[in-house]
């Protein structure tokens, strides 16, 4: 399960074993200085941003989320759907719950969340968060 403030750690403490300090390594992932000391419990980190401190880092973004404690073993892998692999990422408890369905499956959860968002009146499109 997501856990922020593990995550936050996680990245902290790999970049002091890599000898990697924090000031340079965020801004050239897009990132201000203080990005990690603004996350919350109830915030997230957005799938690009990950991944270029994992790239930084030659680590896996499972490694960054505490799902593994291999920093080169990816075990999440996004199932292959158009559309939904920025949807799944950005919420790892949602990721979690969808994780075993198929393709076909996965697909229709996808068009059924965007529905609600619609809904809501809420936006969503490739970068942006609904909710």
């Amino acid at each position: 399960m997501y856990d922020s403030d593990r995550m936050v750690k996680r990245i902290k403490q790999t970049a002091r074993e890599k000898g990697i300090a924090l000031k340079v390594m965020l801004p050239q992932c897009g990132l201000g200085i203080n990005a990690l000391n603004q996350i919350r419990p109830d915030s997230r980190f957005s799938p690009k941003s990950l991944q270029a401190i994992a790239d930084y880092m030659s680590v896996t973004v499972d490694f960054l989320l505490c799902y593994t404690d291999d920093p080169a073993e990816q075990i999440k892998k996004a199932p292959a759907v158009a559309g939904a692999s920025e949807f799944v990422i950005r919420d790892p408890e949602f990721f979690e719950a969808v994780k075993d369905l198929s393709a076909e499956d996965l697909k229709k959860v996808v068009e059924r969340a965007k529905e609600y968002a619609q809904l809501l009146g809420l936006k969503q499109s490739a970068g942006e968060t609904i909710g």
